[in-house]
């Protein structure tokens, strides 16, 4: 064995040894948990092939997409940021994600129908949509019961899009997941695209670790075509510890942002995930594990730093959805347009923002050609984290 491959085995051997052995997700129906769990619905566009049995989908590629829905019932025993996968022979609705409902549909329009229908039925009348596109190594169930649990977690009101793209759900198959994650992008251009074109009054992109590369690589080529509804309709891109090289992503942001379409990046130094992904390359960073926001050359998108929040995972790769006080934080700030639909004003910089574990009212200080820094009200929960301004980098 040479000694790349070498190097590569002891990294993914590091990856599995950091994630633990913890049982993999599964879809469990148990119709009887929606009396005992919070209901949670997730739509969900795929481009995985069917399976027969209780997976449902698997690894293997599809295009055209596949489209369904699922009731998922969140457990009321649990902490805030995990997931409990179901033990098929011992399901408990009081501690494990189990689904009570799911139905395939027979394509796009029916797909966007239902949207619409659940847009229309929204007791907020806000109609937004918000489609997440999970990372790597994560099989069909765990992409559904965690967007099911960020949904939860956030106290999110909008329509819940998962796109779910084929990987393969193993450790040492980091490679052909990023190809699997190429090929998934005409499928996820369909979902965009018919999210854009529901009654949702505006939506949200997010995406995590590799979801975020085929993120960034779709919309950009839809932006470049000129797809004038999702520009219309986007709120913003979020991206959440994304594993994507860093003149790639500057390359992939601009046309981007000179459609004017706001982008939000969540780093943190201490992703141990993204320290590997950037040693197999021979790189000292990927973008969700940013050092100096200057690398970005001042492209104006929004750096959060948290680096300093104390993660739920193993591998401090998915704090923002498994960080108590993050969601915490994401919550207080739920109804605030200045953290959620801050737009960088023309010939802004890279604008960097540290969350620090501090207690107190969260604050933001937005870029020096804002005035008027808005206060936001204090956290129900003392340990919300507060928000400063990055010091520019020496």
């Amino acid at each position: 064995m040479s000694a790349r491959r070498r190097a590569r085995s002891v990294a993914f051997v590091a990856l599995a040894v950091a994630a633990g052995c913890a049982p993999r997700g599964q879809i469990v129906f148990d119709p009887a948990a929606a009396t005992v769990g919070a209901r949670e619905q997730v739509f969900v566009s795929t481009a995985r092939a069917p399976v027969a049995g209780p997976e449902l989908y698997g690894h293997d590629r599809k295009a055209p997409p596949d489209f369904a829905i699922f009731d998922v019932a969140v457990p009321p025993r649990r902490d805030a940021g995990t997931v409990t996968f179901p033990d098929p022979r011992h399901p408990d609705p009081e501690t494990q994600f189990l689904v009570t409902s799911a139905r395939r549909f027979a394509g796009e329009p029916e797909f966007r129908a239902a949207m619409n229908a659940a847009l229309a039925a929204d007791p907020s009348g806000e109609a937004e949509a918000m489609v997440f596109v999970h990372g790597f190594n994560v099989n069909f169930a765990e992409g559904v019961l965690r967007h099911a649990q960020i949904q939860h977690d956030y106290d999110r009101h909008d329509v819940a899009v998962l796109f779910s793209w084929p990987s393969a759900a193993k450790t040492w198959r980091y490679f052909d997941d990023r190809e699997s994650a190429l090929f998934a992008r005409r499928a996820l251009e369909e979902t965009i695209a018919s999210v854009a074109s529901s009654d949702a009054r505006q939506f949200n992109l997010v995406a995590h670790s590799m979801g975020a590369f085929l993120l960034m690589d779709t919309f950009s080529t839809m932006m470049r075509l000129g797809y004038d509804e999702a520009e219309r309709k986007i709120n913003a891109i979020f991206l959440l510890a994304p594993d994507i090289d860093l003149d790639v992503f500057k390359e992939e942001a601009r046309p981007i942002l000179e459609r004017g379409v706001p982008i939000v990046v969540f780093a943190s130094k201490h992703d141990e995930a993204l320290r590997i992904s950037a040693w197999l390359r021979g790189e000292h960073d990927r973008l969700g594990s940013l050092r100096d926001e200057s690398e970005l050359g001042g492209l104006p998108v929004t750096i959060y730093d948290i680096t300093e929040v104390e993660a739920g995972d193993p591998l401090d790769h998915f704090a923002a959805a498994t960080s108590p006080a993050l969601l915490a934080l994401f919550r207080n700030l739920r109804h605030s347009d200045d953290f959620w639909e801050y737009t960088p004003p023309p010939g802004a910089r890279t604008v960097g923002y540290v969350i620090r574990p501090t207690p107190g009212a969260a604050e933001i200080a937005l870029d020096e050609d804002q005035t008027a820094p808005p206060r936001l009200p204090r956290a129900a929960n003392p340990a919300t984290p507060r928000i400063d301004r990055a010091e520019p980098a020496r």
